[in-house]
């Protein structure tokens, strides 16, 4: 029995290694073939697409890699952390373990041409790995989009030359409102009432304008159309981008991975004009080295190198497998996450810049006031500070055709792992159908999206962000980190490991 155990273990070895060594052997434009149990499955299978050009993968990375959080996490976490010292650990953790992880990821779906489901199906026991990043992908895309849809509708309402947002004079304002161009209320004098209850005009019409939002998560009242259209815009402009696959994605990448450089600059340099720029600019990067003493901080910066980049969502190895075999991926691995890091650092000083403007015109030091998480910092406190600015609505709609490219690219990217995940695993029953398949994921995530433009649909957008993903993804980078950098070398082999790293990176 022993001697059969043996024997099937040495047959499945050399099946293995014969996938990864068909790569080396045969011309780029070949089918990757599979392990003798897809055999059947995959006999239709196309050959590979590849990237029209090398800089189609740059870009996509980098569209992949740099989304919202870049701009609305990381220069809250700085504040957060100890400034400029929570640069010391995020760094760190980029050089150490983004690197890593990215040439990893981008390595496994080069050598083998395979995307997340067909690569873990090669082990049996992780075979779920690769439906996991599929489905977390999938949860991601279908929340991720409703931020895209957000962008769509102030850049919409960026065009009344007075900025609905600057004021107190809108049917949705209540008497808690206060704007500080005037400190104006609608209705009625905030002499008398609690500061505590005050709330800004910025505030009031994120929340009573763009989510109407309920006062419980089970009370959803109804669609909002605004928000509906909006939503469907944002779908229709993703499949518009990945109807193709990379054939579209890898053309819509010059604009989108590029545009936001040049709008963050724009605004960089604007707000580094301002008076009061420095006050803000201040908070962000004068450190306190006693807040690195603090495990919080480390996680903290872990867990932003974890968004940022994206690994274990499969983006990574989707992109990755288009690529030419002898790719120099080791050159990418090295230089998207410094570009992902840079960005970061770079865009705290444009955020925070006009936020220190923004302090000063108000007389106040609390940058907690101004400088929130997530939506709060892109969709409240950077609005109001734009509205200080002269040709305020300018400003604003450079600020949201930002957040809107920075949004869409990831969202495209990140859904690139779900389809192609399909199409590679069902490749008889998608055949020529791509675009098909296409059409069917992003409507099938749409509606499962409109409960997100109810009235109630924050509060389940903040579960999902909060809970869907967030844990499922860590376990999933965990186990595929053992998959590949261990039980890969035992069941392939070391020898046929090493040969093909090789000839790859030779």
């Amino acid at each position: 029995m022993s001697n059969i155990k043996i024997q099937d273990s040495r047959k499945r070895k050399q099946e293995m290694c014969s996938v990864l060594s068909t790569v080396s052997l045969t011309d780029e434009s070949s089918v990757h073939k599979s392990t003798a149990g897809e055999e059947e499955t995959l006999t239709s299978e196309k050959p590979r697409l590849h990237w029209g050009k090398q800089i189609e993968f740059l870009l996509s990375c980098v569209g992949y890699s740099v989304g919202l959080g870049n701009i609305w996490r990381f220069p809250y976490l700085c504040m957060q952390n100890g400034g400029g010292a929570f640069l010391v650990p995020y760094i760190l953790y980029l050089i150490l373990c983004g690197t890593a992880l990215f040439f990893m990821e981008t390595a496994i779906g080069q050598s083998t041409g395979l995307s997340t489901i067909r690569i873990f199906s090669m082990i049996p026991f992780f075979s779920g790995l690769g439906w996991c990043m599929v489905f977390a992908s999938g949860i991601l895309s279908i929340y991720y989009n409703i931020i895209v849809a957000y962008t769509i509708y102030y850049i919409g309402m960026s065009f009344n030359w007075v900025l609905p947002w600057s004021h107190c004079d809108n049917e949705w304002n209540t008497p808690q409102c206060f704007s500080f161009s005037g400190n104006e209320t609608n209705n009625q004098s905030l002499h008398g009432l609690s500061t505590g209850v005050r709330r800004t005009a910025a505030e009031e019409f994120w929340r009573y304008n763009v989510l109407e939002i309920s006062e419980d998560i089970s009370i959803l009242n109804g669609i909002q159309w605004k928000l509906l259209l909006a939503l469907i815009a944002a779908w229709i402009l993703t499949f518009v981008c990945m109807c193709k696959g990379i054939l579209s994605s890898g053309k819509v990448v010059y604009v989108t991975a590029t545009a936001p450089y040049i709008f963050l600059t724009v605004i960089l340099i604007r707000g580094c004009t301002l008076p009061g720029a420095w006050y803000g600019i201040k908070f962000y990067i004068v450190p306190d080295w006693n807040r690195l003493k603090s495990i919080d901080v480390w996680i903290s910066a872990a867990t932003q190198i974890f968004y940022s980049l994206g690994p274990a969502w499969g983006g990574l190895i989707t992109f990755g497998s288009f690529n030419k075999y002898t790719h120099n991926v080791q050159r990418d691995a090295i230089l998207i996450p410094i570009i992902c890091g840079s960005t970061s650092i770079y865009g705290g000083f444009a955020i925070f810049s006009v936020i220190g403007h923004l302090m000063y015109a108000t007389g106040t030091n609390d940058t907690e006031q101004f400088v929130q998480q997530g939506p709060g910092l892109a969709f409240i406190a950077y609005p109001q500070a734009l509205t200080m600015l002269p040709g305020a609505a300018i400003w604003s709609v450079l600020f949201f055709l930002m957040l809107f490219t920075l949004g869409i690219d990831s969202q495209f990217s990140t859904l690139e792992a779900v389809t192609t995940g399909l199409n590679d695993r069902f490749p008889r029953i998608v055949g020529k159908h791509r675009m098909l398949l296409t059409l069917v994921v992003c409507f099938v995530e749409f509606l499962l999206g409109l409960i997100l433009v109810t009235r109630a649909g924050f509060y389940y957008f903040e579960l999902l962000d909060t809970y869907a993903t967030a844990f499922s993804v860590v376990v999933i980078g965990f186990l595929e980190t053992i998959v590949i950098s261990y039980l890969y070398e035992q069941i392939v082999g070391s020898n046929c490991s090493t040969r093909n790293q090789d000839f790859m990176f030779s």
